[in-house]
């Protein structure tokens, strides 16, 4: 189980990194709202917490600029999807980062924002950002949780040897 972020800027993916590692969570951090995209929907990923950013760099393809510069677009593709996880939006655009709250709310995923981004140090990321990343963490997972979410190996390989036996 993992955290999946959209962010572009380099300082605070390390800071997201740094911070993570520390804690011991796993995690990907994506720059490429596409990436992002193909990590949110591969059923294998088992993701329990997503964290987003609005403003977003270009992104350049060979094929020329694919303009997935926004959080936004990448909420909207998340209305169509069945809510998975808790969501939490970073962003320090506060008009963006509540309509986005908005429209993630209105498709019945669980949001929570982080609404001291301004610093431009990051601090928001060791302080706000990671204790609220903790609580759900709390929230989410105890160990029967865990257990409940997460099939032993045994079992998933006694099922596929159960499948192959009815398939014959």
């Amino acid at each position: 189980m993992r955290i999946l972020i959209l962010e572009d800027d380099p300082s605070r993916r390390k800071l997201f990194q740094v911070m993570l590692e520390a804690e011991g969570f796993e995690f990907n951090i994506c720059a490429d709202p596409m990436e992002f995209l193909r990590e949110l929907v591969f059923p294998a990923s088992r993701i329990w917490l997503i964290s987003l950013d609005h403003d977003l760099s270009e992104i350049k393809r060979s094929c020329g600029v694919i303009s997935l510069d926004c959080g936004c677009a990448v909420v909207e593709f998340m209305r169509r999807m069945r809510p998975v996880c808790p969501v939490i939006l970073h962003s320090q655009n506060e008009s963006a980062r509540a309509h986005m709250a908005e429209s993630l709310k209105q498709a019945d995923w669980t949001v929570s924002t982080i609404t001291d981004s301004h610093d431009l140090d990051g601090s928001w990321i060791k302080n706000s950002w990671l204790e609220l990343i903790k609580s759900v963490r709390e929230t989410l997972m105890s160990p029967g949780d865990i257990t409940e979410i997460i099939p032993d190996p045994d079992e998933i390989a006694q099922d596929t040897e159960m499948l192959k036996q009815y398939d014959s």
